[in-house]
């Protein structure tokens, strides 16, 4: 039975590589930039053939499995005849006698003569070519032929660009890292090919195909071009310009998958504008372009697989789509990003649980606005020693990024993500939700200013039991909700005060059952007068018990249990305008206020003052076992609410209470009724309850 594993991928035509600068690009007949493999780029799928045993090793840019290594014994890469069908053949003879220029990096250590790069067969009338490298650099056939001894280029174990030009009837070239190294003007003499494409390492072939393994290259090679027309000296100097750049080499993306014998992994592809080589890990590999459907390879062994998938250099691979998709735990690692160009991690790697990243590049985000669910139940996501903290976004002020649940659930996740350039950033709701270990420093974050934006910051923080960081410096002005920010976020416990809450309409639960949170926040005064709904604020915010009578909540309609079980909250609210109130059931639940706050919020409330304009009518409130006093005032105060506003309010009821304006010495008994004070005896003991 197969086991299925489906990777999600949709991409976007020309968003990977735009090589500007490689030159001639739509005669580019074959293109190997042996990124894992030997397979033509250029999307003619003239791949190459390994002989011997060609080994995979480090590119002129450090990057691993991106460059061949040939043994000088037996080892050469062969790409077959096949690229004849796209060298015209203009006078009919069926030989091919025109312009062509083939590109390629090497590096070798090695002075004595090897055969190096040949193009055709070895006999007949006008021969096909053959470069040998060594202590000179030549570029013949058996006719003639043109060398340069130019020193400290060809065997110092470094790495060099070689370009060999022949513009037919007219001139052969050989150019060095970009310049030319030397040129030779013969009208008379020309390359002749047939039957042999181009090989690197050995000798050309002959007619009988027999195999000469001759003075074989020892050396490293890389990123192999070939033309059909002839380059110009121009041309040269802005491909080696372009291929010296470490940010043009193409990388794969590389990652590691769990198999069991005869499984199968299948891709899902959407859409068209595909191009890119797949490398499936066992010797196998695969060319894919336009619109190729779902694609599957089955394995015959079990074990780690590792797949390398490299973008060309047109269109590419600008997205992976795991999604939660059915075996989406056999993926384990993420072990190169490559230098492709992504168009959106959305989902990118959403619920693959032992999933973690050992990169250690960073990936091309420049163009992603979109990492919603990136990593969501990504539960072994924990390496500490990958790229992360690297990842640069997109400046582009006409953009928005939303980072929506990216790292929700990711239970492991703890990286310093601290030098992100969040200023793009427009969503973050549920970004850290549920993220139990995650406690870096995120105050050096910024946000957007411009006023045209707002800015989520729903449940940010929601159940991140250990995160406790300073982020008093946060520039919030743009923020429009912090519902549940906070929530359950035991730990927590910093100073927000500077916060600029201005543009805030939603704190519902913002800090409910955060556990130790006791900061002062009057400073928000005036602030927070576009909020609107204040539901569940304080829920079970045990620790809780600063003054917030500055606040201005006259927008506000919702304060539907703001205070339920916020054990230590015990503080004036008198002041307070709620002239928009209309739901404030479960207010205080389970709380018992002192009666003097108490007292003060029922006649402040019951009170126009200036500003306020009206006393809202058939509320719903309860203060828990808070209890009010007899004082006149307050009882017309409470009455007027219910009576004439039809208030239903739930509370402890009457506390009566005694002014003394003298000094009391020694024991009374106070006796009262329901009607109050009735008299005083000296000199007689009781049990009685300190009110105030």
């Amino acid at each position: 039975m197969f086991r299925y594993i489906l990777f999600f991928f949709s991409f976007l035509i020309g968003c990977v590589f735009t090589h500007s600068q490689v030159p001639q690009v739509s005669d580019i007949i074959a293109y190997y930039p042996f990124s894992g493999n030997a397979n033509d780029l250029s999307g003619n799928n003239h791949d190459g053939i390994l002989s011997g045993g060609p080994t995979l090793t480090q590119n002129r840019f450090g990057h691993s499995n991106a460059a061949y290594s040939l043994d000088g014994v037996d080892d050469y890469i062969y790409f077959g005849n096949t690229m004849y069908v796209d060298l015209p053949d203009t006078d009919g003879d069926g030989y091919y006698e025109d312009s062509f220029s083939i590109s390629i990096w090497a590096k070798s250590s090695v002075n004595a003569e090897e055969a190096f790069v040949a193009f055709g067969e070895e006999l007949g009338l006008y021969t096909g070519m053959i470069a040998r490298i060594g202590a000179n650099i030549s570029f013949n056939s058996s006719n003639w032929g043109i060398a340069t001894s130019t020193s400290g280029k060809k065997y110092d174990g470094q790495w060099h660009q070689y370009v060999f030009v022949y513009v037919a009837g007219n001139s052969r070239k050989i150019f060095i890292d970009g310049s030319l190294a030397i040129q030779s003007n013969d009208s008379q003499l020309r390359f002749s090919f047939i039957n042999y494409g181009v090989s690197i390492g050995k000798e050309r072939f002959i007619p009988s195909g027999t195999e000469s393994l001759d003075n074989t290259y020892t050396g490293s090679v890389d990123d192999v071009r070939v033309w059909n027309v002839a380059l110009t000296n121009t041309d040269v100097a802005s491909l080696y310009t372009y291929e010296n750049d470490p940010l043009n080499a193409t990388t794969p993306f590389v990652t590691t998958w769990q198999t069991d014998a005869s499984d199968s992994i299948t891709i899902p592809l959407t859409g068209s504008g595909y191009n890119f080589t797949i490398d499936w890990g066992d010797g196998n590999s695969e060319n894919k372009s336009g619109a190729p459907g779902n694609i599957s390879h089955t394995y015959t062994s079990a074990g780690i697989k590792t797949i390398s998938i490299t973008p060309t250099t047109t269109s590419g691979f600008s997205r992976i789509y795991i999604n939660n998709f059915a075996n989406r735990n056999n993926l384990k690692t993420l072990e190169q990003w490559g230098n492709g160009q992504w168009a959106t991690m959305e989902r990118a790697f959403y619920g693959a649980s032992t999933f973690d990243i050992n990169a250690t590049d960073s990936p091309n985000l420049s163009l992603v606005t979109n990492f919603n669910y990136m990593f969501l139940n990504c539960n072994a996501l924990s390496n500490p020693n990958s790229s992360m903290t690297n990842w640069v976004f997109t400046t582009d002020p006409t953009k928005s990024i939303n980072m929506a649940n990216m790292f929700q659930s990711a239970i492991a996740f703890n990286q310093d993500i601290s030098s992100w350039n969040t200023e793009r950033v427009t969503n973050m709701s549920n970004l850290f939700n549920n993220a139990k270990v995650f406690n870096q420093p995120l105050n050096s974050w910024v946000f957007t200013t411009d006023p045209s934006k707002s800015i989520n910051m729903t449940s940010m923080f929601r159940s991140t039991p250990v995160f406790n960081q300073n982020i008093s410096n946060w520039n919030v002005e743009r923020v429009n909700t912090m519902n549940s920010m906070f929530y359950n976020a035991q730990a927590f416990n910093k100073d927000l005060s500077n916060w600029d809450v201005s543009n805030v309409t939603n704190m519902t639960s913002m800090f409910r059952n955060t556990t130790v949170f006791n900061q002062p926040l009057n400073a928000w005064g005036n602030k927070t007068g576009n909020v609107t709904t204040m539901r569940e604020m304080f829920w079970q915010t045990i620790a809780f018990n600063q003054d917030i009578n500055g606040w201005d909540v006259s927008n506000v309609t919702d304060m539907w249990a703001m205070f339920h079980q916020a054990g230590s909250f015990n503080q004036d609210l008198g002041a307070w305008d709620i002239s928009s109130l209309t739901n404030a059931d479960h207010f205080m639940t389970g709380k018992k206020l002192s009666r003097v706050n108490y007292d003060n919020i029922l006649r402040g409330w019951e009170t126009l003052d200036a500003g306020e304009t009206q006393i809202p009518i058939n509320i719903v409130i309860k203060f828990g076992s808070s209890k009010y006093s007899n004082n006149s005032l307050v009882i017309a105060s409470r009455s007027n609410l219910v009576d004439n506003k039809n208030w239903t309010i739930t509370d402890g009821g009457t506390v009566y209470v005694l002014t003394n304006n003298g000094e009391l010495s020694g024991s009374y008994t106070i006796n009262v009724n329901k009607n109050g004070v009735l008299g005083i005896s000296s000199g007689v003991s009781s049990n009685g309850e300190i009110i105030d």
